[in-house]
């Protein structure tokens, strides 16, 4: 009798679904190591996907976008050390929903 680990990744391979799991479950643990390693400035960062090996995240603030460029290293080597992960870079991207101001503004 196999184990349901096993027989997870068989379905979703015959399936033409692994790519697109592989690439859900590293946005997940992107907005998990981002919440963990960098609390200060998470509320601004947002994983949003990974696509050809480029994981794109979604800032909010400038000062959030240069600590995470400071660190995306590490985050890479974290997303690298589970299986079925590939990540090349990451991409920083100003988020279109708010605006510097309208965050400084909040954090008075």
């Amino acid at each position: 009798m196999d184990k349901i680990s096993s027989l997870i990744p068989k379905v979703l391979s015959k399936k033409g679904l692994k790519d697109h799991a592989s690439a859900s479950y590293a946005v997940f643990l992107a907005n998990e190591w981002i919440e963990s390693h960098m609390p200060n400035v998470s509320v601004y960062l947002h994983a949003l996907q990974l696509k050809n090996s480029v994981l794109e995240v979604h800032s909010q603030h400038s000062i959030a976008s240069q600590e995470l460029m400071g660190t995306s290293k590490k985050l890479i080597d974290y997303l690298r050390s589970f299986e079925g992960i590939t990540v090349s870079e990451v991409s920083i991207v100003k988020s279109k929903t708010a605006n510097a101001a309208n965050l400084l503004a909040e954090e008075e």
